[in-house]
């Protein structure tokens, strides 16, 4: 991969990294109250859930880059929007903007990316550019968080994130415009007019592909799963750590994207003591996601803080050695014609099975338990994954 495409999808995620541990506080210095947060937050997730599917189809047909400056083009006025506006309806603006740049940047890059590395390396070296993706996605996203930490402590309006991610979305655009290649649409794509058409396309490919139809079931299973770890963390080691050290939240939350990092390391190196082959690749996948199921049973028991800390940082452990061998088995399954569009429904099936989550967790907490969450969720993940791996996996792919 090209240094300079290197430092674009570090940037990538970094960007992202800088809003993430104060977004809630984001949204309240412009325009929004503790009670309004969730609204605005729907507008997002809704605008995201409605363009996810569509705007990959558009990165197949139209053009993976012309795809990806869209996205932070969306991206820039977003924060731009947030920033002068300051007023709710500003904000819901820009929510929209930012959830149509979330929509079209799901995989129009990385989709470029990997049909670039096969052509020139073949699929038998995919384990080595998915582990290179993951890597300057955690370390960007790890890097990112720090910053952002950073900045809102130290400006209380949150003026200083959003001109970082003005100045960061504006190097992403003309990074992608000057050095972004990208080949002419094949000629077998041309009968694709329309983005129903490739829709169409994509649901046929799936239907004849079993190791795509459990990937899509294993998202919702995984979207169900990180979206309890990722709301209930925090109000979890809270319980255990002392007011003056709630500092320590970004570092832990740091140390979550440096442990998936870690785990696609070991994932690969598993993977290539075990041999590249398809069944060892099956039978990795159907441990690494039992595992990622058991793993956060754990922090029910969790008495002190940096325990707790360490099993969130595990969590994200075997989730980057799943993904690993989940990326490889998607690439290696899913035809460059539709690997965009079939990114973006991985991206909507997670989001669609974090809203079970949010249902779930709405009943289970009605006692306050947190612990109800470490144990049902988890288990009803176990379950649902056990299923798919019995059914689906031994049989012929």
């Amino acid at each position: 991969m090209p240094l300079s495409h290197k430092i674009l999808f570090f940037l990538n995620s970094f960007s992202t990294g800088i809003l993430t541990p104060v977004l809630t506080l984001v949204l309240c210095a412009h325009g929004a109250s503790l009670s309004t947060v969730p609204v605005f937050l729907g507008i997002f997730a809704v605008t995201v859930m409605v363009l996810e599917v569509p705007s990959g189809v558009f990165a197949d047909l139209k053009g993976r880059k012309n795809t990806f400056l869209m996205s932070h083009i969306f991206i820039w006025f977003s924060f731009f929007t947030i920033f002068r506006g300051n007023s709710p309806l500003f904000l819901a603006l820009g929510n929209v903007f930012l959830g149509m740049g979330r929509a079209f940047g799901s995989g129009s890059m990385e989709a470029l990316e990997i049909d670039r590395y096969i052509e020139k390396n073949g699929e038998s070296h995919l384990p080595e550019i998915n582990s290179l993706l993951a890597k300057l996605d955690n370390f960007g996203l790890a890097a990112g968080a720090l910053l952002g930490g950073y900045l809102g402590y130290v400006d209380s309006d949150y003026s200083l994130n959003l001109t970082c991610l003005l100045l960061a979305e504006a190097v992403l655009i003309l990074m992608a415009i000057f050095f972004v290649k990208e080949k002419g649409i094949k000629e077998s794509k041309k009968p694709k007019q329309n983005l129903l058409k490739g829709f169409s396309e994509m649901v046929k490919n799936i239907r004849h592909s079993r190791i795509l139809c459990i990937i899509c079931g294993m998202a919702a299973v995984l979207g169900f799963l990180l979206a309890a770890v990722e709301t209930y963390w925090q109000p979890s080691i809270k319980l255990y750590l002392p007011e003056n050290l709630t500092w320590l939240l970004g570092i832990v939350n740091c140390s979550a994207y440096l442990g998936g990092s870690i785990g696609n390391t070991a994932g690969m190196r598993i993977l290539s003591k075990m041999g590249n082959t398809l069944s060892s690749k099956k039978k990795l996948y159907a441990a690494f996601r039992v595992l990622l199921c058991l793993v956060p049973v754990l922090m029910a028991f969790c008495r002190t803080w940096y325990i707790f800390a360490l099993v969130y940082a595990l969590v994200y452990m075997v989730s980057g050695m799943a993904g690993l061998i989940e990326n490889t088995l998607l690439h290696e399954a899913a035809d460059s014609s539709f690997r965009a569009s079939m990114m973006s429904l991985y991206s909507l099936l997670v989001r669609g099975g974090s809203i079970g989550t949010s249902l779930v967790c709405s009943v289970l907490l009605q006692g306050g338990n947190l612990n109800l969450v470490w144990i049902f969720v988890p288990l009803a993940a176990l379950g649902a994954t056990v299923l798919m791996i019995l059914f689906v996996i031994p049989r012929k792919i």
